[in-house]
């Protein structure tokens, strides 16, 4: 069976290009996975105050 053409993650590192490439993107995909966590943060946080005050609402209808 012939070798595996594809370069492994560490011979890009090993490289001053393939290493700035590879922070680039983790510095790119941990900048993403922020933005998304504060939108969804921020999107559920709209979603249960009025689901809280209705909770409220009912609790002191019924006390």
């Amino acid at each position: 069976m012939p070798p595996s053409r594809r370069r492994r993650l560490r011979a890009f590192a090993e490289t001053e290009t393939g290493g700035a490439a590879v922070e680039s993107a983790l510095v790119l995909s941990l900048t993403a996975a922020m933005i998304y966590v504060f939108k969804m943060a921020s999107g559920v946080a709209a979603l249960v105050k009025p689901f809280q005050q209705a909770m409220a609402a009912l609790l002191r209808a019924l006390g």
